[in-house]
């Protein structure tokens, strides 16, 4: 029952589940002691750079003397000059903030400004002098932040309750003119404290209409069965483990700060399956991972004046789907099959890849997405795309084995090769930031028709019983899925584009090569390295085997309980 007394009762009787969680006396505590890798830390720099300009670098320390306790810190190197700030930023959710400390250490004499931004644009600083070479521990509550002159929107002090996601790091000095000076930048110990959640272990089964209203943490997998709807307006909501709806369920998401944790690429995502949905309305998503959202035949997924501060949402729209955002910011990407239903408007900063059909033939024409009056895709290859009033929009497409098909003077984020087998494939030779002429791209039976086309990165697949050789190349990702081979040899991933890994039962072999991003193995795939140099972590994730073989890796490497990690 979807009214009346039946939503009241069901309403009832959600809270009184929710309210049977444990409730945490202690605060809600996040702790970077960076014992094992750097986590979802990044390095930043504003006003945007060009060519010559050496860009900041995170990356975990273990030398000796790098690290205030323990065996590790996180290294933040940097140029600094006159109003060019290097920014470190930490996706870590700020809302109720209670404090912030950690132990810091800089090489050279420092003016650190800690900026944050809370939910109706106001922006607050903590200013931190440093002298060289000293560390120093500090901490910092709420009412020592600062409003910073260049706010927006003027406020008397910070209010926790109004802050999102995000702290970000800056070396200031640059404000003050001065000479260039290469620096380092320590940190170690970080906690940021906040008030405390309703806490849940064991995953949660949602089986009739229910409501949560108070700020959770649920540690498993939700469910939401057949026909049973949940609405969330908790404004803290915490999940680590998957969201599923199943057939003819229903999530909604109202007013709240909803934060995903994760160790590597994908460990989490969402499903909504046929005549289900999923809505968010004014939330905001911290994801530390990417995050895969899968929208079934008949199901829906839709967005309306949302927030995802890491852009790590990848939306896979299969055919028969209906996704929608209206006023959304920076939601990652799409992958859009032929037939799926998608409308954007008013929103910013998406990624959206075209799965173009083997049977495919014609041309993809695609504009310059900086901003977007009026678009629709065009109806030949299959797609139902309307953009509206939207800005930053970024192309790609993935090529499925066999299509042959035209994409003229575009500028391409991403495009992609789709080996389906059951034969081999071949792509040698591909580099990223390739501006193409009128000779074909070809890979197996696909021929891609790029004159005047710019790829900024290429990324390759193989699925079903594809073996896909790739050799003298630079790509920004290669996954495998299903029974799929992937052999790489003498190339570079160099993580524009995602990570490397393997799902199902494929396998992914990789010899003398360069790999500068995350390597994943899921499932009970497999993942061979030779000979290869890493910048980046390995993880054997639930059933898999990854080996390792005169490798250097400047990563963490990981294994779950039940995979297996050789290295020689």
């Amino acid at each position: 029952m979807r009214g009346g007394k039946g939503t009241v009762l069901a309403s009832m009787i959600g809270w009184c589940a929710a309210a049977a969680l444990h409730a945490q006396q202690a605060p809600d505590v996040s702790v970077f002691d960076f014992e094992q890798g750097i986590g979802p830390f990044a390095a930043l720099v504003y006003p945007p750079q060009g060519k010559g300009y050496a860009p900041p670098r995170v990356l975990r320390d273990d030398g000796p003397g790098s690290a205030r306790t323990g065996s590790g810190a996180l290294r933040f190197e940097y140029l600094r000059k006159p109003l060019v700030f290097p920014i470190l930023h930490a996706p870590v959710l700020l809302n109720d903030l209670q404090g912030i400390e950690f132990d810091v250490r800089s090489e050279e004499k420092a003016l650190i400004a800690l900026a944050v931004t809370d939910l109706d644009g106001a922006k607050f600083h903590y200013p931190l002098e440093l002298a060289p070479k000293v560390w120093k521990r500090v901490q910092i509550r709420p009412q020592d932040f600062k409003l910073s002159d260049d706010s927006p929107v003027k406020k008397e002090a910070l209010e926790p309750a109004r802050l999102s996601t995000g702290l970000n790091m800056l070396d200031a000095l640059g404000l003050f003119g001065g000479k260039e000076v290469d620096n380092i930048l320590l940190l170690d110990n970080l906690t940021v404290a906040r008030g405390p959640l309703a806490l849940r272990r064991g995953g949660f089964t949602v089986k009739q209409d229910t409501v949560w209203e108070t700020p959770m943490a649920l540690e498993g997998d939700l469910v939401v069965e057949a026909n049973a709807s949940l609405t969330i307006r908790s404004r803290r909501f915490r999940l680590t483990g998957k969201l599923k709806l199943m057939p003819g369920a229903r999530v909604r998401i109202e007013d709240t700060l909803v934060e995903v944790p994760g160790v590597h690429p994908y460990q989490f995502g969402a499903l909504v399956s046929d005549k289900a949905r999923l809505e968010a309305l004014r939330s905001s998503f911290t994801l530390a991972r990417p995050w895969d959202l899968i929208v079934k035949s008949g199901g829906a997924w839709s967005a309306e004046k949302c927030v995802f501060p890491q852009g790590n949402v990848t939306v896979t729209a299969e055919t028969g789907s209906d996704v929608r955002y209206e006023g959304v910011e920076q939601p990652g990407e799409m992958v859009i099959s032929p037939g799926a239903r998608v409308r954007l408007s008013d929103s910013k900063k998406v990624l959206l890849w075209f799965h173009l059909a083997a049977a495919a033939r014609g041309a993809l024409e695609l504009p310059n997405g900086a901003y977007l009056l009026i678009w629709a895709a065009p109806k030949a290859l299959g797609h139902d795309v309307e953009i509206k009033s939207s800005a930053e929009i970024q192309w790609g497409f993935v090529a499925n084995e066999g299509c042959q098909v035209s994409v003229p003077k575009a500028e391409l984020r991403t495009a992609s090769f789709m080996a389906v087998g059951p034969g081999a494939s071949l792509v040698e030779g591909i580099g990223n930031g390739t501006l193409y002429d009128a000779k074909p791209v070809q890979c197996g039976a696909t021929r891609l028709d790029l004159n005047g086309t710019r790829v900024e990165t290429w990324n390759l697949y193989a699925a079903g019983a594809a073996m896909l050789h790739v050799k003298s190349s630079t790509f920004g990702e290669a996954l495998a899925f299903g029974d799929a081979k992937v052999e790489v040899s003498g190339s570079t991933c160099d993580g524009t584009g995602g990570y490397l890994g393997a799902r199902d039962r494929a396998s992914i072999t990789v010899k003398q090569s360069t790999i500068k991003a995350s390597v994943v193995a899921h499932n009970e795939a497999k993942i061979v390295l030779e000979d290869c140099t890493i910048e980046g972590d390995v993880t054997a994730a639930d059933r898999s085997r990854v080996t390792l073989l005169r490798c250097k890796v400047t990563g963490q490497v990981r294994r779950d309980s039940g995979a297996q990690l050789d290295r020689r």
